[in-house]
């Protein structure tokens, strides 16, 4: 009696680890889909900029030739441009199509767990390591595109930075020109 009641706590600590373990998997699984969703929310964004620039570009070509001979507006506008591309090469890195491991796979599932006729603990226990290796190799790629939106992030604040400076020349020398 004490030899099934043993085996039966191992069980439960056994399915207990599995369930911690699935749960970070889950969770890191989750994470590639949150991770995709906010680069390609900076790509929308970028965009969004990059249009109202070539927009407010074109809608004041009467005005261009008075801005565009301004050296320092002109670096500051292409400079601006130049960032934003950036920022999209950077987001779409960040959302470039990797390999990620998932478990179990079911071919080797069948051929190494339902064929030979392993018991539930064997089971719980083999496919527990292969979520622990799972876990860390999306861990380490989902650590690099979260880096990759990093910098994407941060080029797309700096062309936003730009944007204004652009602004605010583009604004004095119209006004400027008018005096």
């Amino acid at each position: 009696m004490n030899i099934n009641n043993n085996d039966q706590n191992i069980e439960e600590r056994d399915k207990l680890v599995f369930d911690i373990i699935y749960n970070r998997y889950e969770n890191e699984n989750q994470r590639i889909k949150d991770l995709d969703g906010k680069s390609i929310g900076i790509i929308g964004i970028t965009g969004i900029l990059i249009s109202l620039q070539a927009g407010i570009t074109f809608l004041s070509l009467k005005e261009i030739p008075i801005i565009f001979n301004n050296f320092y507006f002109f670096i500051v506008f292409l400079s601006a441009i130049i960032i934003l591309f950036y920022s999209i090469i950077c987001a779409i890195k960040a959302n470039y199509l990797k390999n990620w491991e998932f478990v179990p796979e079911p071919k080797h599932f069948i051929e190494e767990y339902a064929k030979k006729n392993r018991n539930k603990i064997d089971i719980l226990r083999l496919i527990t390591t292969e979520l622990c290796y799972a876990i860390r190799i999306n861990k380490e790629k989902n650590n690099i595109k979260v880096n990759d939106i990093k910098y994407s992030f941060l080029f797309l604040v700096f062309a936003i930075i730009f944007i204004g400076i652009e602004s605010i020349i583009s604004f004095s020398i119209i006004i400027w020109s008018y005096k």
